[in-house]
């Protein structure tokens, strides 16, 4: 059901949009390093993935614009532990891996300089939609069987239960212009949990961005 609701508004959304002038449009792409925050996050550490889309700029005024955008975004994180103990060793590694269909929504505004560029920052929410969820891991481990060493180790893969389907975020960010080269650093903050678990967990995402504008 909220698939249908968040579908319906932002029809209603682009309709209200056709109605201005646009400034400019062109597509973005560029690298993830995203993690996650919150309860049992100790042993968490940041995983690359894939951001990929495009934007639509309406300009407000000289020095505001709203700017909606659309992206495929890969985020998640690793989890790694060690543990021994006397002739015992045992190392394993996950990795969560999400997928998500992200549309933010932002206010921007243009920082004035006399220069051959235009830099700007820019503020505003993000709705996520997940497309999957899945954790992979890895393990390693080693004892002594009286006789000698024995390492066994082996991997496994699957789908998350319980993950939410609608994500909320907030976007802090900033820009630098040349022409029609963009560059793009942003901050992405999860408000609302990765999953209905009995751990809080959070998405957060550092982005690196290079687009072309139309």
């Amino acid at each position: 059901m909220k698939k249908y609701v968040i579908l319906v508004l932002l029809i209603f959304v682009t309709v209200q949009l056709l109605a201005y002038d646009v400034q400019a449009k062109g597509v973005k792409g560029g690298v993830n390093f995203s993690t996650v925050s919150g309860d049992y996050d100790e042993n968490m550490e940041s995983k690359a993935g894939l951001i990929l889309g495009g934007f639509m700029t309406y300009e407000i005024n000289d020095q505001f614009s709203f700017q909606p955008e659309i992206y495929f975004t890969m985020k998640g994180a690793k989890n790694e532990w060690e543990y021994s103990y006397g002739d015992e060793y045992e190392k394993s590694e996950e990795t969560l891996k999400l997928n998500y269909l992200e549309i933010p929504l932002l206010g921007v505004m243009n920082i004035p300089v006399e220069a051959s560029f235009a830099p700007k920052v820019f503020f505003g929410p993000a709705l996520g939609i997940n497309l999957s969820a899945t954790s992979e891991s890895e393990f390693e481990y080693s004892y002594y069987d009286g006789y000698e060493y024995v390492t066994e180790s082996g991997s496994s893969d699957g789908d998350l239960e319980d993950v939410n389907t609608i994500e909320f975020g907030l976007i802090l960010g900033g820009a630098v212009e040349f022409d029609k080269i963009v560059i793009d650093l942003r901050y992405n903050m999860g408000l609302t949990d990765i999953g209905d678990w009995d751990n809080s967990l959070k998405n957060k995402v550092f982005s690196i961005l290079l687009g072309y504008k139309f």
